[in-house]
C-alpha cells in the first residue's frame, strides 16, 4: 500500500491555528492508497475528499473548494502535472503536492516548475505528509493574512483619497524639492489643471511670486529640517493665466516607506472673501458717511426750521399786498428745496423713516423735469409720455425721485454721444398669468417705464444688476443704485422688469399697485368755537436749539395758546411738576436726555398729556421707549408752521 504505518505525534496547538484552512483532496488512481492516506489525514482533523480520476477531481474541487491537493504524477491515462493548471482555474489559491515514485524525480522537477508547492515520494511516511501539509497551510495562512492587510491598506488609501478629493480646500502633496506628487479634485478646480497635467511640476509654477520670494519659500521651509507649519497669502495663477488671491498653509508629514520628506500644501481661493472684505469696507465707509450726513441734516434742519418759520411770520405780517411778500415767498421756496435736499441726505444715511403716501406719478415726474434736464446734459433728449387720468399710487415720493434720478443717470452713462430717454406712465391691469411671472397679485397697477437708446446690458450682467455692490462702471460706481431701486419697489409692494439687448438700449418697467382711498378714515373731532389753528390750552415746547425754541413758542403763542419753553429734559420735567400741561411738543435729538427718554417719563407720570415729537432725523436709539404710533407720527424738521398748528390742534381735539 506504500504507506508506512507509524502513528504520528501531532502538536495540537499547531493544528488549531490552521483549523480554518483544513480542506484536502487526494487524487490517485490507486484507490486503496488514496483511502489509507485519507484516513490518516482525517485522524489529524483534516477534511478530506478522494478522487481516482481527473473528472472526479475537477468535480470535487468545484464543490469542495479544497485548500491543498495531493496529486499523483500519473492518474490513469491523465498527467497529474497538467491537472495543476486545471485545478487553478477553479481555485486560484490551491496548493498542489505531487506524489511520485523514486523513478519519477524528473517529472517532479517539471511539476515544481509548473508551480507545484512540494512533492512526496512513495512510500510516504505519515509524519512527512503531516509536516508538508502544515507547511502548506502555514503558507496559505500567511498569504491570507497578507491579502487581508493589502485589502485593508487599499481600503484605507481609498478612504484617504475620497476624503482628500471631497475637501473644499485644495490639497497638494509635495516632495522635498517642492515638486507636486498628488493633486486633489479641489485643487484641479482652483487652478484649472488636471492632476495628470501638473504632477511632477514645481509648486512655484502655480504661485505668482518673484524669484526671491520663491527662494525664501523653499529654503525657509521645505528644505529646513523641523520646520513648523506656516500660513501665507499670495497671488496664484490659474491655467488660463487668470491671477487670484490664494491663502495656503504647508506642513511636513510623516510618510511611511519614504526616506525623503513630504509636505502637505493646503490652499483656498479667497477671491470671494476678498470681495466680501471690500464690500464690508464700502459699507463701513458709507455708514460713516451716513452718520456724518445724519448729524449735518439734524443741524441743517434746525436752521431751515428757523428760516422757514420766520419767513412765514414775515409773510403773514406783511400781508398779501405788500411788495416784500414775494421776497418772503422766495425764501420759503428756497427752504423747501433745501428741505428736499436734506431728505436725500437722510435717505443716504438710512436714518429716514418712511413717508409714504398717495401720489400722482405724473406730478412727481413733472416736478423732476427741470432737474433731470440739467442732470442729463444737452446730448440726451428727454421725452415724457404720460397717460391722462393716471391712477394714484402709495409710495415714498423721495425714494421715487431717487429711483428716477438713479435710472436716468445710468441711462446717460450707457449712452455714447447723442441719445434719447423716454419716461412713460400707464394704467395697466395685470392678469393672473403675468402676475405669476412678476410675483405680484393680479389687479390694477400704474407702470412707470424708463427707456434709453444706450449700449444695452449683456445677459451675465443683467442677471446681477440688482445685486448690492455689482457695478458695470468699475471703480467709478458703488453698485448700490439699482439695488436700492429694487428695494424701494419691493417695499412699495410692486415689481420691476428689465428688457435689454446689447447695442439696442435698455428699458426698466416699475409696477406700483393702484391706490384706492378708504372711505372709513376717522376724522378728528373739530373744536366747536375756535378756528382750526387757534387754541387756549397749555403747551410745553422742548428743544435744545434756542432760536428754534423761541420761534415755535412765538408761533403757538400768536394763536392764543399758553406756551411754556424748555431747552432740555430736566427743565421740561420741572415745568411739568409745577404747571398743568395739555400737550408736549418735543425735539428728539437733545443732549443728556433725548426726546424718547423724556416721553417715557411723561407717559408714565402724566398719562393724560398728549405728545408730539419732532426731529431733524429720526434716530432709532431709545425708540423702543415709546409706542409705535407715537414713533410713526414723528414730524420731520423743518416743520411748516401751518402744519405744526394743524397737528397740535388735531391732537388736542382728539378725545
Amino acid at each position: 500500500m506504500n504507506i508506512e504505518n507509524k502513528k504520528p505525534d501531532f502538536d495540537s496547538a499547531n493544528t488549531a491555528e490552521i483549523i480554518h484552512l483544513n480542506r484536502v483532496i487526494v487524487v490517485d488512481d490507486d484507490i486503496d492508497f488514496a483511502e489509507s492516506l485519507s484516513e490518516i489525514l482525517e485522524n489529524n482533523k483534516y477534511r478530506v475528499k478522494t478522487a481516482c480520476n481527473k473528472s472526479d477531481a475537477l468535480e470535487y474541487v468545484r464543490k469542495f473548494k479544497p485548500n491543498i491537493a495531493i496529486l499523483d504524477i500519473k492518474i490513469g491515462n491523465d498527467n497529474g502535472v497538467t491537472l495543476i493548471s486545471d485545478l487553478r482555474k477553479i481555485c486560484p489559491d490551491i496548493l498542489c503536492i505531487m506524489l511520485t515514485g523514486y523513478a519519477d524525480i524528473t517529472t517532479v522537477v517539471n511539476a515544481l516548475r509548473e508551480d507545484a508547492f512540494d512533492y512526496l515520494t512513495k512510500p510516504v511516511h505519515p509524519e512527512e505528509v503531516i509536516a508538508k501539509l502544515k507547511h502548506g497551510f502555514k503558507k496559505l495562512e500567511l498569504e491570507h493574512h497578507q491579502q487581508t492587510i493589502t485589502q485593508a491598506l487599499h481600503a484605507s488609501e481609498e478612504r484617504y483619497r475620497t476624503i482628500i478629493d471631497n475637501m473644499v480646500d485644495g490639497v497638494i502633496l509635495l516632495d522635498n524639492y517642492g515638486r507636486i506628487v498628488n493633486f486633489n479634485y479641489a485643487a484641479e478646480i482652483i487652478f484649472g489643471y488636471s492632476a495628470e497635467e501638473i504632477t511632477g511640476k514645481n509648486i512655484n509654477e502655480l504661485l505668482k511670486i518673484n524669484a526671491a520670494e520663491q527662494n525664501i519659500f523653499l529654503t525657509s521651509y521645505i528644505t529646513t529640517p523641523g520646520s513648523t507649519p506656516v500660513n501665507y497669502e499670495t497671488t496664484a495663477c490659474a491655467k488660463n493665466k487668470k491671477e487670484f488671491p490664494l491663502r495656503f498653509s504647508i506642513s511636513e508629514i510623516s510618510a511611511v516607506g519614504h526616506k525623503k520628506k513630504q509636505y502637505i500644501f493646503s490652499c483656498f481661493d479667497i477671491t470671494a472673501q476678498k470681495s466680501q472684505e471690500d464690500q464690508l469696507r464700502q459699507i463701513q465707509k458709507m455708514d460713516a458717511l451716513g452718520q456724518l450726513s445724519s448729524g449735518i441734516a439734524h443741524d441743517y434742519n434746525n436752521m431751515l426750521g428757523i428760516i422757514t418759520g420766520y419767513a412765514e411770520l414775515l409773510k403773514d405780517a406783511l400781508g398779501k399786498q405788500h411788495t416784500l411778500t414775494k421776497y418772503a415767498q422766495q425764501i420759503l421756496h428756497a427752504s423747501e428745496r433745501s428741505a428736499r435736499l436734506t431728505k436725500k441726505l437722510l435717505s443716504f444715511s438710512r436714518k429716514k423713516t418712511s413717508e409714504a403716501g398717495a401720489f400722482d406719478l405724473n406730478k412727481l415726474l413733472f416736478d423732476q423735469q427741470h432737474m433731470l434736464k440739467k442732470t442729463l446734459t444737452v446730448r440726451i433728449n428727454l421725452v415724457f409720455d404720460l397717460q391722462d387720468k393716471l391712477w394714484p399710487v402709495w409710495l415714498d415720493d423721495s425714494e421715487m425721485e431717487d429711483a428716477i434720478l438713479n435710472m436716468s443717470i445710468n441711462a446717460m452713462h450707457a449712452t455714447e454721444g447723442n441719445g434719447q430717454l423716454t419716461l412713460r406712465t400707464r394704467n395697466e391691469t395685470v392678469n393672473t398669468r403675468d402676475s405669476g411671472q412678476l410675483n405680484i397679485p393680479a389687479g390694477d397697477y400704474v407702470t412707470f417705464s424708463i427707456k434709453d437708446t444706450g449700449s444695452g446690458i449683456d445677459k451675465t450682467s443683467k442677471d446681477k444688476i440688482f445685486e448690492p455692490f455689482f457695478s458695470t462702471k468699475g471703480e467709478k460706481g458703488t453698485g448700490l443704485g439699482l439695488s436700492q431701486v429694487y428695494g424701494f419697489v419691493a417695499r412699495s409692494k410692486g415689481a420691476i422688469k428689465v428688457y435689454s439687448e446689447l447695442n439696442h438700449g435698455t428699458q426698466f418697467i416699475l409696477y406700483f399697485p393702484r391706490y384706492t382711498e378708504s372711505t372709513s378714515v376717522v376724522q378728528p373731532q373739530q373744536h366747536q368755537n375756535l378756528p382750526r389753528t387757534k387754541g387756549y390750552e397749555s403747551i410745553l415746547v422742548v428743544d435744545d436749539e434756542p432760536a428754534l425754541l423761541e420761534l415755535n413758542c412765538q408761533i403757538l403763542g400768536q394763536q392764543g395758546y399758553n406756551v411754556f419753553c424748555a431747552e432740555n429734559g430736566a427743565q421740561a420735567l420741572k415745568i411739568l411738576a409745577d404747571e398743568t400741561i395739555d400737550l408736549m411738543f418735543s425735539d428728539i435729538i437733545m443732549p443728556q436726555m433725548d426726546g424718547y427718554e423724556l416721553t417715557a417719563i411723561v407717559q408714565k407720570k402724566y398719562p393724560a398729556i398728549k405728545i408730539q415729537l419732532a426731529s431733524g432725523y429720526a434716530d432709532s436709539h431709545h425708540a423702543n421707549m415709546v409706542n409705535d404710533k407715537l414713533y410713526q407720527n414723528i414730524m420731520h424738521k423743518p416743520v411748516n408752521s401751518q402744519a405744526l398748528l394743524e397737528k397740535i390742534r388735531e391732537l388736542l381735539d382728539l378725545s
